[in-house]
Order: structure tokens, then C-alpha cells, then sequence
């Protein structure tokens, strides 16, 4: 791979991030805003307690891929298709 590929590679990861950064932004804090203004709660508790949510529902989807993985390779350890996953 040259270096030009390389170089648009690592760009669009970079983009990847920020879109994905700016689009949790907008909706995350937008979306405490609203909730805290309509029903009247702190700004900061509703804010931190979606966190909290959002970080827990990465933890969830990091174990859940993990398990499938192992479930994966558990099944085709014995299965006849292992060589077509190489």
C-alpha cells in the first residue's frame, strides 16, 4: 500500500470520528437540554445519568461481541468450514 492510500485511510478514520463526535454532541447535550427544560431538572443530573446510560450500553454491545466471538470460534472449531474463514 503507498503512502497516499495510507494517508486517505487514516483521513477518513479521522473524519469517521469526528462526524461521529459531533453527532453525539448534538443529539447527547441536545436532547439533556430539552429534557431538562421541559421537566424542569437540572441540567447536570440529566446530563450525567445519560452518560452513565450511554457508557453502560457500550459496555453491553463490547460483552456482547465478545461473546459472539467466542461463540464463533467455538463453532467453527469443529465445524468443516474452518478453512473458508482464513
Amino acid at each position: 500500500m503507498d503512502t497516499k492510500a495510507t494517508i486517505i485511510i487514516i483521513l477518513g478514520f479521522f473524519l469517521i470520528f469526528f462526524i461521529s463526535f459531533v453527532g453525539w454532541s448534538i443529539i447527547w447535550l441536545g436532547g439533556a437540554w430539552v429534557i431538562s427544560f421541559n421537566f424542569n431538572i437540572s441540567y447536570w443530573a440529566v446530563f450525567t445519568i445519560s452518560s452513565i446510560l450511554y457508557v453502560s450500553l457500550i459496555i453491553a454491545k463490547l460483552i456482547f461481541a465478545y461473546v459472539g466471538s467466542w461463540v464463533l470460534n467455538h463453532l467453527f472449531a469443529t465445524s468443516s468450514l474452518k478453512h473458508q474463514l482464513k
